[in-house]
């Protein structure tokens, strides 16, 4: 019902969109359509929410009512490169959660702690406590004391969905654990525990290290070779997949996008390294742009006026060395200092012993004293 009836922002009045913000800033049962308006969902990103989305919010209203859990759970896989979209659209799960007083329900987690940082979730190893798998103890690694078994019942309970990101670096033998784990927080023999799983991400991106990657069959003999082939049954049952193919954070440059593109897949054109080439910086174009800023200070300063001048967009910077790194960072922490006329708010330098970043005196300290206690 969701997918057919939803309109695009666009297509929608200005008093049909006021509405929606209001419900939406009052957080209270917000329908998919509602969440998804309010959030700009694009086509692609909307079906994935409701896809992801239908099934626990049947499960919110269901338990309203007291009533048993109807449907089968969902194993969906979110696909698509840096910038379609799937943080956005878990982001839209999780406020779809707070609204019907279910923040507990969606679990999110990643491979790593950034990752996890990034999501505002949980590390995997964290989120269900295992250690490295062990023949000795059983799937699912180390086994857990009473008492955080029970803090981790306890803390799975009202658990409906997990949202696992960077799905590329999960290997067989992890999803296999997971599963194992889940099974046993929720008491159940069903897969996943019978919870609701969407694995996020892109297969191009960094593969886990060392194991088999999902989408890989297990071919070599090997002791825990039951697992990763377990794990790798575990990767077929996503049936469903929502493929996110248009780019968002780089909608604005056409050309980069395409490059961007082709350079995930492997199929860089000769084109494509000249437009690189040509976006290389040099310590003189550094050099170049530093005075332009700094004459721009100096005549408002000059003026007796105050500096608001922009400073340039933030773009990422990629030098071939730390001593060029440094540079690069030392040089913003003085134009920083000096274009802030309070000097409450200005950067205090703490000189540190570090041979290396003072030997040749650049930063006026003597590389052997310690800075003040």
């Amino acid at each position: 019902m969701a997918l057919g009836q939803r309109r695009q922002r666009s297509e929608l009045s200005d008093n049909e969109i006021s509405s929606i913000e209001q419900r939406h800033g009052a957080a209270s049962f917000l329908s998919l359509k509602e969440v998804s308006v309010a959030a700009g969902l694009n086509t692609e990103q909307h079906v994935a929410f409701c896809l992801a989305r239908s099934q626990l919010l049947m499960d919110f209203k269901e338990g309203v009512a007291g009533g048993p859990r109807r449907g089968l759970p969902q194993h969906i896989i979110l696909h698509g490169q840096a910038g379609t979209g799937k943080s956005r659209v878990l982001s839209c799960l999780t406020t779809l959660c707070e609204s019907w007083r279910q923040s507990e329900s969606l679990m999110l987690m990643a491979p790593t702690g950034l990752a996890a940082a990034n999501i505002g979730g949980q590390t995997v190893q964290s989120a269900v406590r295992f250690g490295p798998w062990s023949v000795r103890t059983g799937v699912g690694g180390n086994a857990l004391p009473k008492r955080q078994e029970q803090e981790l019942l306890t803390k799975w309970t009202p658990v409906r969905m997990v949202a696992i990101v960077e799905m590329s670096m999960v290997d067989t033998q992890l999803l296999h654990q997971i599963h194992a784990r889940l099974q046993l927080v929720k008491g159940s023999t069903d897969d996943f525990g019978g919870i609701n799983i969407v694995l996020s991400g892109d297969l191009t991106q960094l593969p886990p290290i060392v194991r088999q990657p999902l989408y890989m069959p297990f071919k070599k003999v090997r002791p825990g070779a039951v697992v990763e082939i377990d794990g790798h049954g575990l990767y077929l049952l996503f049936k469903k997949a929502v493929m996110l193919e248009r780019n968002m954070r780089a909608a604005v440059d056409p050309d980069w996008t395409d490059v961007l593109s082709r350079m995930r897949l492997g199929v860089s054109m000769s084109a494509d390294r000249a437009f690189l080439r040509g976006l290389s910086g040099f310590r003189e174009r550094l050099q170049v742009v530093s005075e332009e800023v700094a004459a721009a200070a100096a005549s408002t300063s000059a003026a007796g006026g105050v500096d608001d001048t922009p400073l340039s967009p933030l773009c990422p910077v990629i030098v071939a060395t730390n001593r060029e790194r440094y540079d690069v960072i030392w040089s913003v922490v003085q134009a920083t200092a000096e274009r802030n006329r309070d000097p409450r708010r200005r950067p205090v330098i703490i000189p540190a012993v570090y041979n290396r970043l003072f030997h040749d005196g650049k930063f006026g300290a003597d590389p052997q004293r310690k800075p003040p206690g």
